[in-house]
């Protein structure tokens, strides 16, 4: 089952700047461009000029354990994007929301500029 029907339960966290904890590794993060790569007919990702424009407030779809989740950018450090969890997982419950990840644009299944999010 997807998250997607708790889009962004969380996103109160884009509003709010404040201390946040290190960002961790964590195992399993789908590979959503070897995906697309696989099924171009059936599966789409963010274009590679897309992925370019992604910045710190956007929201970006990952998975892990066949759960598809929201996480809000918070920054970048060199190859790898960081972000919190930003909605309620069933499968993932090492994940809570507010959680501060690491993951790679290759994870990203999906892209909400800030600017077009509407709640």
């Amino acid at each position: 089952m997807d998250s997607d029907h708790r889009f962004a339960q969380g996103h109160h966290l884009m509003g709010n700047p404040g201390k946040r904890a290190a960002p961790v590794a964590i195992d399993g993060l789908v590979d959503a461009k070897a995906l697309a790569k696989a099924h171009p007919d059936t599966f789409d990702v963010p274009s590679t000029a897309n992925l370019k424009k992604i910045k710190p407030g956007d929201l970006v779809k990952v998975a892990r354990n066949n759960e598809r989740f929201w996480v809000v950018v918070t920054g970048f450090e060199k190859r790898r994007i960081h972000g919190a969890v930003d909605n309620d997982l069933l499968r993932n419950d090492d994940l809570p929301v507010g959680k501060v990840i690491y993951f790679q644009k290759k994870n990203i299944y999906s892209w909400l500029p800030q600017d077009e999010a509407t709640f």
